[in-house]
């Protein structure tokens, strides 16, 4: 392998990006690691055998997946579950490119997870919501109090502090 063939072979490696490649017959011709993590396996276990033989029945669209070889489409889907033989569940957003060699056409799957980005902005939509509401309810008790309104504009800012505090 020339060196520009080692150094390609390790920028896909280092995708986040699962990246597996099928034939027309839609057997497994590459996975990158990332590809090989998503499927929790080897490369020698994925070459060679049909991408649907990985999933539960009813997860690919092995039709829909023939017909863009067969017209040359490429398509992406947003949110998908994978549904693994192993009884895995994965959430995912999907890119399903052609490519044209001497030997026949291919699918490229891009697979980005996006289980853990949901995961981040589901907490970071309910930490805000809490302090929203927080906030809303000391405004209502601060309201309440007599003369609260007067003894926090006398309070220091936080940024002042009492001398010598940790700031």
């Amino acid at each position: 392998m020339h060196s520009t063939e080692l150094e390609t072979q390790q920028l896909i490696n280092s995708l986040n990006t699962a990246l597996v490649m099928v034939d027309n017959k839609l057997t497994i011709v590459y996975a990158n690691h990332a590809g090989e993590a998503l499927f929790e396996t080897g490369l020698k276990q994925l070459i060679g055998h049909p991408l649907q033989d990985f999933f539960l029945p009813g997860t690919i669209e092995t039709t829909r997946l023939k017909a863009a070889i067969r017209k040359g489409e490429d398509f992406t889907e947003n949110e998908i579950k994978l549904a693994f033989r192993d009884n895995r569940y994965v959430s995912a957003d999907l890119t399903v490119t052609n490519l044209h060699f001497e030997d026949g056409p291919r699918l490229l799957f891009e697979v980005k997870k996006i289980d853990q980005q949901k995961r981040i902005s589901r907490e970071t939509l309910q930490n805000a919501q809490h302090y929203a509401a927080l906030a809303e309810h000391l405004d209502r008790e601060s309201a309440a109090v007599p003369g609260a309104a007067a003894a926090a504009t006398t309070l220091p800012s936080s940024r002042e502090g009492p001398k010598g505090a940790w700031r």
